[in-house]
C-alpha cells in the first residue's frame, strides 16, 4: 500500500486520479468515527458536465457549480485493491446512500475547490473543526463543511490580498 497523502489522529487519506465529471477525489480510512464503517470517499464533482447516464446534476441552488460529497463504503465488501481502487472485489464502488455529506457552491477555480476540501479533509483527520466524515454526529454535517469550505475560500491565502 503507498502511503496516505494525508494522516492525522483520526485516519488517513489518500487522492486517487480525477476523471469524468470528478475533479478531485480521496479515499478515506477513518476508524472509530462511525460504529460501523471505516472507509468513505469524498469527491470534488463539477455540476456543469454530463454524468455518464446522460443526466444532469441536481442543483441545489441556480448557481450552484461544484459539489462536495462524502459517502460511506459498505463494510460488507471485500476491497483488495484499496485505497488506490477503492471498488470492491466485483468492480463497483459500493457507496452506503443517502450521501453523508452534500454541499454545493458557486462559480470558483477548480484548483481553490480543491484546496479547499482537502483542508476540510485533513481537517476531518486531524480532529479539529468538529468535522466527520459520518453522518448527523453533533447536528447536520452539511452545515459544517459548507462553512468549513466557504472559510477556507475566502481566507486571505486565497486572495489577491494574500501577502507572502
Amino acid at each position: 500500500m503507498r502511503p496516505s497523502d494525508l494522516r492525522g489522529e483520526a485516519g488517513q487519506a489518500w487522492e486517487l486520479e480525477p476523471g469524468g465529471l470528478t475533479e478531485a477525489h480521496w479515499a478515506v480510512f477513518a476508524p472509530n468515527q462511525a460504529a460501523l464503517w471505516n472507509h468513505y470517499i469524498v469527491a470534488v464533482l463539477d455540476l456543469e458536465g454530463e454524468a455518464p447516464n446522460g443526466t444532469n446534476a441536481d442543483l441545489l441552488f441556480p448557481d450552484a457549480r461544484w459539489e462536495i460529497a462524502c459517502w460511506a463504503l459498505d463494510p460488507e465488501c471485500e476491497r483488495p485493491d484499496w485505497p488506490d481502487k477503492p471498488n470492491a472485489a466485483d468492480g463497483n464502488l459500493w457507496v452506503l446512500t443517502p450521501q453523508n455529506v452534500q454541499v454545493q457552491l458557486p462559480d470558483h477555480p477548480a484548483e481553490l475547490i480543491v484546496d479547499a476540501t482537502r483542508a476540510v479533509i485533513a481537517a476531518g483527520l486531524a480532529q479539529v473543526w468538529n468535522i466527520r466524515f459520518e453522518p448527523m454526529y453533533s447536528g447536520d454535517q452539511n452545515d459544517v463543511w459548507q462553512s468549513v469550505l466557504e472559510a477556507t475560500i475566502r481566507h486571505p491565502y486565497h486572495t489577491s490580498d494574500r501577502r507572502d
